[in-house]
């Protein structure tokens, strides 16, 4: 005698939570080495800009360093309004190639060219001339710096659902940041 139990409303809920197995992807190590280079790149740059900025700007560009540092502050105040506006873009973008892929491969040519552009001396300029252009160029520069850096971060979740794999894609790209 066999006997079959009913299907309650609990059972319905728990099916419903239950993880898409198809969802438990396992990265390829190709994959794997994309993704972390444009963490490397990402960060090359923005060490490159962080660790050289001021003192080409104070030392190469003639500006005095308060009207520099007036310029960081304002563009890292310019940064925390940018970050949740990117954020909220990049996460109700629909595209061939998914939400953060469009964000990372269009915004990364232009970060280069405006961050080697930050780094192109006008000594011939006069001080106002050179204040607006560091402004502008740099204010470009973080929120493309944004673009890609928070869409990289943002790509390991819908990569796969797999716990494992999500910890060793954010293990390479902490190390592929650090190495940049």
């Amino acid at each position: 005698m066999s006997f079959k139990r009913e299907s309650t409303a609990s059972d319905t809920m728990r099916d419903q939570l239950q993880p898409d197995k198809a969802l438990y992807v396992k990265i390829p190590f190709s994959k794997k080495l994309a993704f972390s280079g444009i963490e490397f790149g990402n960060q090359f740059s923005w060490t490159l800009v962080s660790a050289f900025l001021m003192v080409y700007l104070t030392d190469i560009f003639l500006i005095p360093a308060g009207k520099v540092a007036t310029m960081f502050l304002v563009c890292r105040l310019w940064d925390a309004i940018n970050d949740p506006i990117v954020g909220m873009l990049s996460d109700r973008t629909r595209s061939r190639w998914g939400r953060y892929r469009p964000w990372i491969m269009f915004c990364s040519l232009p970060l280069f060219a405006f961050t080697s552009l930050l780094f192109w001396p006008h000594p011939e300029w006069d001080l106002s001339a050179k204040l607006l252009y560091v402004y502008i160029v740099y204010a470009v520069v973080v929120l493309l710096y944004t673009c890609v850096g928070l869409n990289c971060g943002s790509l390991t979740c819908v990569m796969t659902q797999d716990p494992a794999e999500r910890g060793i894609l954010a293990s390479w790209r902490k190390i592929f940041e650090f190495l940049g």
